[in-house]
């Protein structure tokens, strides 16, 4: 066939170009002989053809050809009809005509089956052959006959115009009537590669046809002799028409229209069936076999169609249902078909019969009422007036009672089908036994865990009393004697200084050092409790306002000047106010601290956001620290400088990083010894 791999529809493997060659040269060979052989079978004296079944070759062609072939093949076939009717005896201007319109009723033809059909064109679809007959055979051809009629009217023993055009478009639309559906239907069986035909088919598909044409043979033989054998003839035709539509589809119909126009026009043609019409003449002879040819091709086509788009209809619906079998029965949810109106139960599956315990039998013969607990009934009931509604698809967590009495629960999806004329409702059951379990489990670890929060939070409660308690005596009960040692240390050494001797002095100036170390050691400590325990008041923070504020508040105004202080302009952030001042003040007081060494003493604040977060940092010229012990700044007593270098209690750090994990951020440090340090924190941003 064509070099395509679906009729009408692009391949998408190009053959090579002999490939097309020979195909295009096949087409116009056979178009040739065919053109001829209905020359020969012309009504003579008058030359007109009963059919021309070239231009259904020609159709059936281009259809069956690629896209991009079809012009190569038109122009082909339009040189081979020129050629043909040439040879034939016709003037060279009426040839070419003739040619032009056979090319152009082809063409067209083509065109708007593609257009107002689609490809590839089927002619076991009832729309698809409607579509053929009305668009081909009669629109079509009826427009090009105009042009072929002009053309004839100029050969010499003519008719009229409208009777030139009359012929064309009957002898066209008869050949149409026969050679497309047959070209065609033969075609699609090759292409669909399930050409197999049991023996048995097999030898039904002979025995019709042979008997069919052995049965024309014998009519048209005798019409000659027994005139009223014409009157008969449909009726003995028809049922081995009706035969092959029913067991062979289109591709048997159209064979068997082949066949017996194979032997009608012979016989008719040649003169030997002269009591085939009623009244004399040959154009009377023409008509005749045209309408006998049509009015027996039309119907069985149609009937075809209808019955191999039934077929089909009934095979799908067939494979359908054995799909839905199939995953009906091997679902791994259980699955059961309730009757909307008796909510009684048509069919079940494996699963839903071992979930249940019950057989297909039994299960037919319960309602949807026997298989739920009765405390649970009405509400299982509204639920599935729900879903027939199509209010809900799911109904969850549905007790069932299965038929030794124990319940589980499933989940019951739903969907709303029509089966035998009847509503029904298909549930599919999901065992969410386990799950409910575990949910039940859950729900109890959850109250225990609540009750055991209500009693931890007492407990953390009391805690924070004893700790304020704590705070509070350690604040004053423990800072009391500190001042008392201090204040006397003083006053030995403003009243009886020079009483005392060098190392007298100093030990006593040692005991107040140490004493005003402990007491700051008791405040950064009472600090470092307060950030924990005291409840945040977020708000809206000025961070850049809030650092210079800060910075002021360190660096007294004789200091100033010795530093080089900037301060970017800083997301603001939200947080506790109360607490957001320490982190600054204890980061840009070791600035100050660290920095004062050096001779460059340099401060710089800046920040961004990032993300979904704020970002500031405080970057130094001061003396910097090990890089290798970075992890050890925030941690509690951690110190990288000597005590007697950089007075403090190393407790700083640790209250910025617990002050910023508060806050649900972050805090990190960089720097280089002799190079100065930056300290980032960040914090989530409020947008």
């Amino acid at each position: 066939m064509g070099p395509e791999s679906n009729i009408g529809s692009p391949s998408s493997v190009r053959p090579s170009w002999w490939r097309n060659t020979l195909w295009i040269a096949t087409v116009a060979l056979i178009y040739f002989a065919t053109a001829r052989l209905s020359l020969l079978l012309l009504f003579q004296p008058e030359g007109i053809a009963a059919i021309w079944p070239p231009s259904g070759i020609f159709l059936a062609a281009i259809l069956l050809t690629r896209r991009d072939l079809r012009p190569w093949l038109a122009g082909t076939l339009f040189i081979t009809d020129f050629i043909a009717e040439m040879l034939a005896g016709t003037p060279f201007m009426v040839s070419g005509i003739y040619a032009l319109a056979l090319t152009g009723d082809a063409v067209l033809s083509s065109w708007l089956l593609i257009r107002f059909v689609g490809e590839p064109i089927d002619f076991g679809k009832v729309r698809d052959t409607v579509g053929w007959l009305v668009l081909s055979v009669l629109l079509s051809n009826a427009l090009v006959a105009l042009v072929a009629a002009a053309a004839s009217v100029h050969l010499p023993g003519t008719h009229s115009f409208w009777s030139s055009w009359g012929w064309w478009v009957s002898s066209d639309g008869v050949g149409n009537l026969l050679a497309t559906p047959f070209i065609l239907g033969w075609a699609s069986w090759v292409r669909s590669g399930s050409m197999a035909w049991d023996r048995k088919r097999t030898l039904e598909g002979l025995a019709l046809f042979v008997t069919l044409a052995l049965l024309n043979f014998v009519f048209f033989s005798q019409l000659a002799e027994h005139k009223l054998f014409a009157l008969f003839l449909p009726y003995v035709i028809f049922p081995f028409l009706l035969w092959s539509a029913l067991r062979f589809g289109i591709r048997g119909t159209a064979t068997a229209m082949v066949i017996v126009a194979a032997v009608a026009v012979p016989f008719a043609a040649s003169g030997r069936v002269p009591g085939f019409s009623f009244t004399p003449g040959v154009l009377d002879e023409v008509i005749v076999v045209q309408l006998f040819l049509a009015i027996t091709a039309i119907p069985s086509l149609l009937l075809a169609a209808v019955v191999t788009e039934r077929k089909r209809v009934e095979t799908d619906l067939r494979e359908s249902e054995q799909r839905f079998r199939t995953l009906f029965e091997q679902a791994t949810d259980g699955m059961l078909l309730a009757d909307m109106e008796t909510q009684s139960f048509t069919l079940a599956n494996r699963q839903i019969q071992r979930l249940l315990g019950y057989s297909e039998d039994e299960i037919q013969r319960l309602t949807v009422a026997d298989i739920h607990p009765a405390a649970d009934l009405p509400a299982v009931l509204e639920q599935f007036a729900k879903q027939a509604r199509g209010e809900i698809t799911l109904a969850p967590g549905i007790p069932v009672r299965r038929k030794d009495g124990t319940v589980f629960y499933a989940d019951i999806n739903s969907a709303v089908i029509r089966l035998q004329q009847r509503h029904c409702l298909l549930g599919i059951f999901r065992d969410i036994t386990d799950r409910k379990r575990a949910e039940e489990e859950i729900r109890q670890l959850n109250i225990d865990l609540e009750q055991r929060v209500i009693e931890r939070t007492v407990q953390v409660e009391a805690s924070n009393k004893e700790l304020e308690a704590f705070a509070y005596s350690v604040s004053h009960d423990l800072r009391a004697p500190l001042r008392a040692v201090d204040g006397f240390s003083r006053i030995l050494l403003e009243d009886y200084g020079d009483q005392l001797d060098e190392e007298g002095r100093r030990l006593l100036n040692i005991v107040r050092i140490n004493t005003k170390y402990m007491d700051q050691l008791i405040i950064d400590l009472l600090e470092l409790s307060r950030t924990t325990r005291t409840e945040m008041q977020l708000s809206h923070i000025d961070m850049t306002t809030m650092a210079n504020s800060i910075y002021r508040e360190i660096v007294s105004p004789e200091m100033l000047k010795m530093f080089s202080f900037s301060v970017s302009p800083l997301p603001d952030a939200e947080g506790d106010p109360t607490l957001m001042r320490l982190v600054w003040s204890n980061l840009l007081s070791n600035a100050v601290k660290y920095t004062t060494p050096k001779e460059e003493r340099k401060i710089e604040v800046g920040g961004y956001t990032d993300l979904r977060r704020n970002v500031y940092f405080v970057k130094d010229s001061g003396i910097g620290f090990n890089p290798d012990y970075t992890h050890k700044l925030f941690a509690v007593f951690q110190r990288l400088h000597k005590a007697e270098d950089f007075e403090g209690t190393g407790i700083g750090l640790a209250i910025v990083q617990r002050i910023i994990h508060r806050h649900g951020g972050q805090v990190w440090a960089e720097g280089e010894v002799g190079e100065g340090a930056t300290f980032w924190f960040s914090i989530p941003s409020k947008k």
